[in-house]
């Protein structure tokens, strides 16, 4: 369970929500919560976490169409766990930081989203480098 008032400082000192560790399922009460007390939340961090297809999934259906700024970075996604990302309609800037995404993946994912900017530098143990236009996909 999400501490409310964890969120609330949070909301009120960065009006962002930058959180280590989560669950799918502890990704979606904050997603609510963004929902009913904060709407104008464009900025989300989710990190080594273990977030799935589902979690993203429920980010983009409920605040993709919001949201700016998204940090995924060290969660083990695979190319599948991104695809509901492609549903998002104001995403700007995203990290995908340490985890298991193809090239064609990211590239992919940009070409539907034109991000304004894009990290995917992959895991330590999935070494492959790409560079595309003005963004570092490495």
């Amino acid at each position: 369970m999400i501490d409310e008032n964890f969120l609330k400082t949070m909301i009120k000192e960065r009006n962002t929500i930058a959180m280590k560790q989560v669950t799918d399922n502890e990704l979606k009460q904050v997603v609510d919560y963004i929902l009913k007390y904060s709407p104008n939340i464009v900025s989300l961090s989710f990190t080594e976490g273990s977030i799935t297809k589902e979690g993203i999934g429920y980010i983009a259906e409920k605040i993709g169409h919001k949201l700016h700024f998204l940090d995924l970075s060290n969660n083990n996604l695979v190319d599948t766990d991104i695809e509901p990302l492609k549903q998002t309609t104001s995403l700007k800037e995203l990290l995908l930081d340490d985890n298991f995404l193809s090239k064609k993946g990211v590239e992919s994912l940009n070409l539907t989203l034109r991000l304004d900017f894009l990290s995917a530098d992959p895991h330590p143990s999935f070494k492959q480098f790409i560079v595309h236009e003005n963004i570092v996909l490495s």
